[in-house]
């Protein structure tokens, strides 16, 4: 296996290979490969493992960056809508004159309704007090109950 072909393999397979080179590095060096040689191999083989992994966790990376970009992208699309469409409502129902709507259905009130409420002479009567006599004798006040004798100083000389 050639470092240039490296880069053209798969993650699981980068691992397959350095899995086997960690079990074959006994057999190498018996056989006169030094440990120097076998131990670059076997760093070759991690930092582009290392490599890998890490171009995975960029790209997911990326993808979840999107993902959550496109999430505040919409809310903030809906946030400027609001924002527009919000006080330009507002000023409208501000313009509507309520108090002419109000005044206008009172005036088209039926005929009936406004006989009923305005007074006519033939209605309107004052009410009379009747003077009713019970059946039980009321005392009569006393003298001292209803007159007190105011006395005032004599005007100064």
């Amino acid at each position: 296996m050639a470092p240039e072909t490296l880069p053209n393999l798969t993650l699981p397979q980068l691992q397959e290979h350095y899995d086997a080179l960690c079990e074959a590095r006994l057999v190498l060096l018996q056989h006169g490969y030094t440990s120097d040689s076998a131990d670059g191999l076997l760093h070759t083989l991690r930092q582009e493992i290392a490599g890998k992994l890490a171009e995975q966790r960029g790209e997911r990376h990326h993808t979840e960056s999107v993902g959550l970009d496109r999430r505040i992208l919409h809310w903030t699309r809906w946030a400027v809508v609001a924002a527009v469409v919000v006080p330009i409502l507002v000023a409208l129902i501000a313009e509507i004159p309520f108090s002419g709507l109000l005044r206008a259905t009172a005036s088209q009130a039926s005929p009936t309704s406004s006989m009923r409420s305005s007074p006519t002479p033939e209605t309107t009567t004052a009410p009379m007090a009747v003077e009713l006599q019970s059946a039980t004798p009321q005392a009569s006040p006393t003298p001292s109950e209803t007159e007190t004798p105011i006395k005032l100083p004599p005007p100064a000389p």
